[in-house]
């Protein structure tokens, strides 16, 4: 697979961007067993705190929060951690509360 190239269509990460895959998610499967779904989240989670993934995501959250205008009702900005694996949560927590 070719690496996407162009940082001006695709963004500052385009380097490390690959091209939309439709294959089927292993993890998704029900098939598959226990010990390999743990030993998938664990590594999901490795990966995730080299690449500050984390930190990113709450920056990201904080930049839109100061950008969305304030309605008067103060309703908190929530977010829905989807397909991430859940090792996140904490992180963008504790980075978000010190935003």
């Amino acid at each position: 697979m070719a690496l996407i190239q162009s940082t001006a269509e695709h963004g500052p990460l385009a380097l490390w961007s690959l091209p939309q895959s439709r294959r089927p998610e292993l993890m998704d499967d029900p098939a598959l067993g226990e010990a390999d779904h743990v030993h998938a989240l664990r590594a999901l989670a490795r990966i995730n705190t080299v690449s500050r993934t984390a930190a990113q995501i709450a920056a990201a959250v904080a930049r839109m929060a100061r950008q969305t205008p304030r309605t008067g009702t103060d309703r908190p900005l929530l977010v829905v951690d989807v397909g991430c694996g859940g090792d996140c949560d904490g992180g963008r927590r504790r980075q978000l509360l010190r935003a």
